[in-house]
């Protein structure tokens, strides 16, 4: 069983307006000892309402506005795990406090000889403006005696525009 918590201290600014202030975030994360179920929750953007400052009367920034709260659960598992198979599928629920149900679903294979993996990755998101399905690649390999360098390529399918390709590169010390 494991706990976090974040604290943030932020400042906006827009013109001759600004605020500033703090808020945080907690997280609950459970291993359930079963084929590695994994069971999460967290609450992000804890914190009171604020105020734009600096702006002339009748601008509407004077008013107060809640913090943008967001409440999550999710869970993996590991499906299928044997000698260099793996198979995970995770779901993850988010509410913003202003906003509409978001869901993911997503699976991972992951191919591994020696210190050398190959992952492909297929996932669906609901309840957003654009995005759909998701699909990546990726390989994580010995970069040198002491570290790891992973490369990953995802393709994001969107409703309403051309598809998004993302490409990132990580380095493990």
């Amino acid at each position: 069983f494991s706990v976090g918590t974040t604290l943030k201290w932020y400042h906006l600014a827009m013109a001759d307006a600004f605020c500033e202030g703090m808020c945080g975030d907690i997280g609950l994360l459970y291993d359930t000892n079963f084929r590695n179920l994994r069971l999460g929750a967290s609450v992000m953007n804890l914190g009171p309402s604020n105020r734009w400052s600096g702006t002339g009367e009748g601008t509407g920034f004077g008013e107060d506005f809640p913090m943008p709260t967001v409440y999550r659960a999710g869970a993996s598992m590991r499906i299928y795990d044997v000698v260099r198979h793996r198979v995970v599928v995770a779901a993850d629920y988010k509410r913003p406090a202003s906003g509409d149900n978001q869901f993911d679903v997503g699976t991972e294979y992951t191919f591994n000889v020696g210190k050398i993996f190959a992952f492909g990755r297929a996932g669906y998101r609901m309840g957003y403006d654009e995005e759909g399905l998701t699909l990546g690649l990726g390989v994580k390999f010995p970069n040198s005696a002491e570290s790891d360098m992973r490369v990953d390529y995802a393709y994001v399918d969107m409703e309403n525009v051309d598809p998004t390709h993302r490409f990132s590169v990580a380095f493990f010390f």
